[in-house]
């Protein structure tokens, strides 16, 4: 969804009169700052009554777009954090890092209620033990699910577990 979410644009260049994006629900709020969409549903909402001409999956946009490697929508940013939120993180982080840091948000399970989170999660933390080995980086983490394994880090990993924060900016 994060990959074809930027040919909305493009099907308003090409004449769409309106768009609207269904997609997971932890991706709506990012899905609100999309040029070209005019509304985001989540597909776990009641969707209105039937008020459009078409729809499609989004990995078939390219395909009806004619879309080639030279012609792939590439402008950037096309998604952008809300202000106010990166504000805040950005606030909580500074308590961190600092100011030379690289700072890093790292992900490395997903949810394990998603139906192909088994190809996208990796084992363990361990796994990424190689990234403490690059000076200069601040790792923090972003996401509930391995918040065991953040508790006790290996040792090489400089680990800010902030995933106990997140509800604190939903």
């Amino acid at each position: 969804m994060i990959q074809f979410c930027r040919y909305a644009k493009v099907l308003k260049a090409r004449g769409a009169a309106r768009i609207t994006l269904v997609c997971h629900p932890a991706l709506k709020t990012l899905f609100t700052t999309l040029d070209g969409v005019d509304a985001v549903l989540a597909f776990d909402e009641t969707l209105p009554p039937a008020e459009w001409d078409f729809w499609t999956p989004p990995l078939s946009i390219p395909f009806y777009c004619r879309t080639r490697l030279d012609s792939i929508p590439a402008e950037i940013p096309y998604l952008r954090a809300d202000r106010k939120l990166a504000e805040r993180w950005s606030s909580v982080l500074s308590g961190y890092c600092i100011p030379s840091d690289l700072r890093v948000g790292l992900v490395w399970k997903g949810n394990p209620r998603f139906e192909n989170d088994s190809e996208r999660s990796l084992p363990d933390l361990k796994t990424l033990e190689s990234l403490g080995s690059i000076a200069g980086v601040r790792i923090s983490v972003a996401e509930r699910a391995g918040e065991d394994e953040a508790a006790t880090p290996p040792p090489c990993l400089s680990l800010v577990n902030l995933g106990p924060r997140i509800a604190d900016f939903c």
